[in-house]
């Protein structure tokens, strides 16, 4: 309050000329303040979305197979449930049957470059192998989602529970994803890609039924 008392009796003392380049400074310095501040709160969304996926880059993945399966029966196990503060109805609890939306079931085992790195499989997603982003934190409109993962532990295939794994991994990614002609797809962790381009069958007979 005083600073604003002291610049009001600044303006009455000063001449015109005075008043006016005071008031072009104060104008120039709010400005230049916000547009600092618009450019730190960019920078760190920018880097918080970046770091989201840095824990598999660079990693290698051995796919050991990709089909074309029917739909899957009821929502993704990882959708919020009723419930939960998130919780959309009519979203979190219906099938995944969007128009045009086809499934693949991919089996990788995929391998970070640091051991001991966490990552989470159902923050994977497949976008088609010839898409390019315009900015390094654009998101593939066409991004396949995760409905459901399964984790290869001690010989067997169980269902993952959504938490972060550590290091080498064997999963079976259950994917939603609109084709459109793609001979390929590739994985993302976020933003980051992930391995090399996947070949793509083609959908499963009964999304050619659907289709029609």
């Amino acid at each position: 309050m005083q600073f604003l008392l002291n610049l009001v009796g600044l303006l009455i003392l000063l001449p015109l000329w005075g008043k006016i380049a005071l008031v072009v400074g104060l104008t120039a310095f709010v400005v230049g303040v916000g547009l600092w501040f618009k450019y730190q709160f960019h920078k760190i969304v920018e880097e918080g979305i970046l770091n989201a996926g840095v824990a598999l880059a660079g990693a290698r993945v051995d796919v050991h197979g990709i089909r074309a399966v029917p739909a899957p029966v009821g929502p993704s196990p990882y959708d919020a449930k009723d419930g939960d503060d998130d919780f959309v109805e009519g979203v979190d609890d219906e099938d995944w049957n969007e128009p045009g939306v086809a499934f693949y079931e991919l089996d990788v085992t995929v391998s970070p470059t640091d051991p001991d790195a966490e990552w989470s499989p159902d923050g994977l997603s497949i976008v088609p192998a010839d898409w390019v982003p315009e900015e390094k934190t654009d998101v593939c409109e066409r991004m396949g989602a995760v409905h459901t993962v399964h984790l290869y532990e001690v010989g067997r295939w169980v269902l993952g529970d959504g938490d972060n794994v550590a290091g080498t991994h064997r999963v079976k990614l259950l994917f939603g994803f609109e084709p459109r002609g793609d001979k390929a797809v590739r994985l993302r962790n976020f933003v980051t890609p992930v391995g090399d381009a996947v070949a793509l069958p083609a959908p499963h007979p009964t999304f050619a039924a659907a289709a029609r």
